[in-house]
């Protein structure tokens, strides 16, 4: 939506306290400032003479609650003064005031300074019929024909409306064209440019979806949410932390993913307290904030992928207190809906300790992510490589415990999905670890060798252990070097701790 309803009521109702108009050439008198008793004697006198500009500004020093002569009675007297007198400047004060207690009254005064050529008027008017206010009904005709006007009158926020208007059209209406769609997004983009914070996160959702003319950009809806997030907007917060979390290769799933909110679009601290304000603003606890975006936004299978969010927030006391109890509580009801992100949160917290999730919790986790991982038609490939192996590895390693099922673990490494960028990489470890199949040194290692080919890291990582194990510390040292350049993080940390631990070792 171009201007919320709700925020623009509450911002008319203050208006009369927040104006600075001036007065006259010889005595201007701005209402946020002190004002003298000899100026506002000498306002008084050119008021009283019929000075339309001196009766406004008057107005708003009377209608300003924290100054001394705060006198809502004389404020309005003054204004219906100016009005006789049809200054555009009183005529739009008391329009935009009758809009919040008297919407018909608030039209007859706006229609008034439109016509005497105010683009915010133009633009209330047009708010008023594209939404419907109180008694008065939508009417798109009139409601485009005034935002049109605003817009070419330059006020920005109805170049922004004017463009979500045309762009958001019902199908019935005769208005949603291509072309006028078009025009739409070009008004939206204008808007956004121009600093319009509503026309900022309306542009962000088409970059999202992609448009007729603004083309696809993920990465730019991030980036222009994040900027109107900065500068204050709400939905631009909210809609910043529901899309980046979505993402699976950022919702958090250890205390180190944690570090990463954000990245490279905002900081830590930045989103964090987004997802604050989106609470205390809308004064609702963490669960309905995100429950009802994902129920009314319908995305990302809604109250399901909030719950796996909610799970890592519990857990590691995002914007709420931590709770264990909790999150396993939500992330079961994720895992009751196949969220792919609950079943990582799961099974890479268990291996980080035994006591969270519980066993029951962990081994329904672990097989719903394995029946996902072993099917051809499974869209995993999004999800971190080396978090997918490892996770599968710890399930392979626990299966070795279970006689009936370890004689399976290869065939199910088999079943990967050939572009699995990790298949090659586990299939070495099948050799390299025996797991279900004969132990091969050599085969492990061309596995990984056929891994490292397509650049795959943690082939990388994996045929340094395999050279570490065999005491060739050079080689070890080169694969895991190669690892860090593909973006491999293990491999940093061991190749950052390599010397102390080889010097560790000597002394020994």
């Amino acid at each position: 939506m171009g201007i919320k309803y709700s925020v623009l009521l509450v911002s008319i109702a203050m208006l009369l306290g927040v104006a600075s108009l001036p007065v006259c050439a010889e005595d201007e008198v701005n209402p946020d400032e002190y004002v003298s008793a000899e100026s506002l004697e000498n306002l008084k006198k050119a008021a009283e003479s019929g000075e339309a500009e001196s009766q406004v500004s008057l107005a708003l020093i009377y209608g300003k609650k924290e100054n001394p002569q705060y006198d809502v009675d004389k404020a309005f007297y003054w204004l219906h003064k100016a009005a006789e007198q049809d200054n555009v400047k009183s005529l739009l004060v008391l329009g935009e005031r009758y809009l919040v207690v008297d919407v018909k009254k608030s039209i007859s005064y706006l229609e008034r300074a439109a016509n005497l050529g105010s683009p915010r008027a133009n633009f209330l008017l047009g708010y008023i019929y594209l939404y419907g206010v109180g008694e008065i009904e939508k009417d798109l005709p009139k409601a485009l024909s005034y935002l049109k006007t605003a817009a070419d009158l330059d006020d920005v926020d109805g170049i922004a409306t004017y463009g979500y208007a045309l762009l958001y059209a019902p199908a019935t209406s005769g208005v949603a064209t291509l072309q006028n769609q078009i025009t739409g997004e070009k008004y939206i983009y204008e808007g956004a440019t121009r600093g319009n914070l509503d026309a900022q996160v309306d542009l962000g959702a088409l970059y999202l979806i992609g448009g007729c003319w603004v083309k696809k950009d993920r990465e730019k809806a991030l980036e222009v949410w994040a900027k109107a997030a900065r500068n204050g907007s709400l939905d631009a917060k909210q809609r910043f932390i529901t899309e980046f979390w979505k993402d699976s290769r950022i919702v958090p799933t250890s205390e180190r993913d944690i570090e990463n909110l954000g990245a490279p679009y905002a900081t830590k601290e930045e989103v964090l307290n987004w997802f604050n304000d989106v609470i205390e603003n809308r004064r609702r606890a963490t669960e309905v904030v995100i429950l009802d975006y994902y129920e009314r936004h319908n995305q990302y299978a809604a109250s399901t992928t909030a719950s796996g969010f909610l799970a890592a927030f519990y857990r590691y006391g995002i914007s709420v207190e931590k709770d264990v109890a909790k999150s396993e509580e939500y992330l079961e009801k994720a895992l009751d809906g196949g969220s792919a992100h609950a079943m990582l949160l799961a099974v890479s917290e268990y291996e980080a300790n035994t006591s969270y999730p519980s066993e029951k919790t962990i081994d329904v986790a672990e097989r719903q992510l394995l029946r996902k991982l072993c099917t051809d038609e499974a869209k995993f490939h999004d999800y971190p490589a080396e978090l997918l192996a490892r996770i599968y590895i710890i399930r392979m390693q626990r299966n070795l415990n279970r006689p009936d099922t370890a004689a399976d673990i290869f065939t199910l490494t088999s079943r990967l999905g050939d572009s699995n960028p990790s298949k090659l990489a586990l299939l070495g470890i099948c050799y390299e670890k025996g797991y279900g199949v004969a132990t091969d040194k050599e085969k492990a290692r061309e596995y990984y060798m056929q891994g490292v080919e397509k650049n795959n890291s943690l082939s990388m990582r994996y045929l340094g252990d395999s050279y570490f194990a065999a005491g060739d510390i050079e080689s070890a040292l080169k694969w895991y070097n190669k690892a860090v350049e593909y973006g491999d993080y293990p491999s940093k940390i061991i190749a950052e701790r390599f010397p102390n631990f080889l010097k560790q070792n000597s002394q020994e």
